[in-house]
């Protein structure tokens, strides 16, 4: 995998401020497909609609950034530190995200359809209309998370953390639950299939 000098990433992030402020009349939209980005800082970086498919960006610093409708399909980001960012629109669809750090991240109507989110955390993120279909999200954590209207038919939310999350109109149809941690009350108005409920581990905690 390609790892570009440090000089042309920073040509690269310029140039993708001027194609954003241009409202993408002039400079050019940052494609990083294929590349290697491992252990950069990324950290409050305007990358909206940037191109990272198949990159790799494990143990990346993406603090803060705004990458609102950016594409991260396939890429390996197992590790990486997104935490308080901007991702609304953003796809991850296939892309590993294992151990990854979300919290406080706007993620409305993300895409993480088929990727791997195992031991990911998601506290405090916003979540509304979230699309996990088919995601690997063992052991995840979505404390206080909100997942109204999300979708999560046929994830794997084995001995995922769902306590004080909201799950306003979830689909949970064919979802593997097995030692998934939630509030009972939390579930009200939720989609789920009446067996599935007997893997659930109703959480009691108070804080």
């Amino acid at each position: 995998m390609e790892r570009l000098p440090k000089a042309k990433i920073h040509e690269m992030l310029e140039d993708h401020k001027v194609w954003i402020n241009s409202k993408f009349k002039k400079g050019t939209q940052a494609n990083f497909e294929k590349v290697n980005l491992s252990y950069m800082n990324f950290s409050r970086a305007p990358l909206q609609k940037a191109i990272f498919k198949d990159a790799d960006l494990t143990e990346t610093d993406l603090l803060g950034a705004d990458f609102t409708g950016a594409d991260f399909s396939g890429a390996d980001m197992n590790r990486a530190d997104l935490r308080e960012a901007k991702l609304n629109g953003s796809s991850f669809k296939g892309a590993n995200l294992s151990s990854a750090k979300f919290r406080g991240c706007d993620l409305v109507k993300a895409d993480f359809r088929n990727s791997y989110l195992i031991g990911t955390d998601f506290f405090k993120a916003k979540l509304t209309e979230a699309n996990f279909s088919k995601a690997n999200l063992n052991s995840s954590s979505f404390w206080e998370a909100d997942l109204t209207k999300a979708i999560m038919i046929e994830a794997d939310l084995t001995k995922a953390d769902l306590s004080r999350s909201t799950l306003v109109k979830v689909d949970f149809r064919k979802t593997i639950i097995h030692n998934t941690l939630i509030y009972k009350k939390d579930l009200k108005g939720a989609k789920y299939d009446k067996d599935q409920l007997k893997d659930f581990i109703w959480s009691t905690l108070v804080v």
